[in-house]
């Protein structure tokens, strides 16, 4: 990004650019807000396309997200009964697509809990063949289920903010604060 400004050599223009430096200056000191600010906001846009992709999973509950921000920094946020569920799956079908760094959070194996079982005459009535299995109810019906693929939106939020959005960002940030020079 190459900018040349142009200035008279004349008290004029020398002032005019001294304003105009000491406004940049001032500017500047906001700079890092500004870029946490854009790389939030275009995070909190790309983890939305990243559920938006989801396929849907009838016992995956609404999930909200949002940007929250602190003192000295900005978050973002999904919050929900099923968020821990969609970014690293569950039962078989989330142990044979699993979430890279699941190992590196306290969570429970895949196929834990009270109400897993073993495929069975009665689950192949239901599709279900071999490996584990449970049962929930929603609305009113059972569903039979041997879990959910990690769908990794927090994941691939995180790794498009470190190959491509700060960069963006920055263009963005610093190109409008140069623009103003």
């Amino acid at each position: 990004m190459n900018r040349v400004v142009k200035v008279p050599f004349t008290e004029n223009g020398i002032n005019d650019i001294i304003k105009r430096l000491e406004k940049l200056n001032k500017n500047m000191s906001d700079l890092g807000m500004d870029l946490a600010r854009e790389i939030a906001y275009d995070g909190l846009s790309e983890l939305n396309k990243q559920y938006a992709n989801t396929p849907y999973q009838p016992n995956s509950d609404t999930i909200n997200t949002s940007v929250e921000r602190s003192v000295k920094s900005y978050s973002i946020v999904a919050s929900g009964k099923s968020v821990i569920y969609d970014e690293f799956g569950t039962g078989d079908i989330g142990a044979s697509n699993s979430h890279p760094e699941k190992s590196e959070y306290p969570l429970n194996d895949y196929n834990s809990g009270k109400t897993i079982r073993n495929a069975n005459e009665h689950s192949a009535e239901h599709g279900i063949t071999s490996g584990k299995y449970w049962t929930y109810e929603k609305d009113g019906q059972i569903y039979y289920t041997q879990g959910i693929p990690a769908g990794k939106q927090m994941y691939n939020t995180r790794n498009y903010i470190i190959n491509e959005g700060i960069k963006k960002a920055k263009d963005k940030v610093v190109g409008d604060l140069l623009s103003k020079l």
